[in-house]
């Protein structure tokens, strides 16, 4: 775990561990296209990088309601990551539903590359946080009796 994920030095962990997701699924989305288009061309390229983008605007705005809803409570955090597994999946409908039927739309590669993106990305976030309370700031304080 980076030593810059504290919550004792006033950065929100919310928005750090937020920006690394958004950076992983950056990373997964480069590597998913480039396989889609050597093995499905042209149409497999555009249909994974569209997939792909949807991600990482998921991923961006589910930071962005997490950070703001940590700010406020935890009641208003649990409630931002709910209502941002809504909006993923509003986004989701709404950014697939007109290019079901585009002519270089591959929905076996798009619904690919968003399974695969989201899954890898988090999986490599999971990688790096841990159950563990053994990073500073992360730690309950200790009771004095």
């Amino acid at each position: 775990m980076p030593s810059d994920v504290s919550t004792d030095n006033g950065k929100d962990i919310e928005l750090i561990l937020g920006k690394k997701l958004v950076t992983y699924s950056i990373l997964v989305s480069l590597a998913v296209v480039a396989i889609a288009f050597v093995i499905y061309g042209e149409h497999g390229l555009y249909s994974a990088a569209y997939g792909c983008l949807l991600v990482v605007i998921n991923f961006v705005i589910a930071t962005k309601l997490l950070s703001a809803g940590a700010r406020i409570s935890p009641v208003a955090l649990m409630a931002a990551a709910v209502g941002s597994m809504f909006v993923d999946l509003i986004l989701l409908t709404v950014g697939t539903l007109p290019v079901v039927k585009a002519d270089w739309m591959n929905l076996k590669v798009y619904g690919g590359a968003l399974i695969i993106t989201h899954l890898s990305a988090v999986a490599l976030m999971a990688r790096g946080v841990t159950g563990k309370l053994a990073y500073a700031g992360l730690r309950p304080p200790k009771r004095s009796n």
